[in-house]
């Protein structure tokens, strides 16, 4: 494989907190709010989905990633939205392996989801989520198939909070 490199920026523009936790179980008394943002560049990877997948046989692509997120508490509300994209700079590669006329596909997409979430009780938040998956024209034919199948999903989720975020029950 070759090398990745990987910039992140994150914003907290009403001062500090702790945006890896999902829910706003401290009920934040002001609002919360961290804007995140990273790109990355994978040169000559020979793997399919750029650092995991299977091994290509006929050569190497290169991909560009992107990301944006965001993460919202107050009063016992929270939200979380995200945007990410992976590019190749080719959508295939074409040879011979064994022989045999051969083409590997690099795959190519980008998504998105929108969480959100209330605390109905100190100890139990209810949840709903959305998120979409899109393949760029002209990439595996494979993920176009798994988007058309599987790349919209909506949810809802009850979260029980026995001690935090260390001991959660959830549905």
């Amino acid at each position: 494989m070759g090398p990745l490199a990987v910039l992140r920026l994150t914003v907290r523009p009403f001062g500090p907190f702790d945006d890896d936790q999902e829910a706003d179980l401290q009920r934040s008394p002001s609002p919360r709010l961290a804007l995140g943002f990273a790109g990355g560049y994978n040169v000559q990877t020979n793997r399919q989905k750029s650092t995991y997948g299977s091994t290509l046989a006929l050569g190497t692509f290169d991909y560009t990633h992107a990301a944006a997120d965001l993460v919202f508490k107050y009063a016992g509300l929270s939200l979380l939205a995200e945007v990410v994209a992976r590019k190749s700079a080719r959508p295939a590669i074409s040879g011979e392996v064994d022989g045999e006329p051969a083409q590997e596909w690099s795959r190519s997409g980008w998504g998105y989801l929108v969480q959100g979430g209330f605390m109905v009780h100190r100890l139990v938040e209810v949840a709903a989520r959305w998120d979409s998956l899109h393949a760029f024209p002209g990439t595996d034919p494979a993920l176009v198939k798994l988007v058309g199948d599987q790349g919209h999903q909506v949810g809802a989720g009850l979260n029980l909070y026995l001690n935090g975020h260390a001991l959660t029950l959830q549905a």
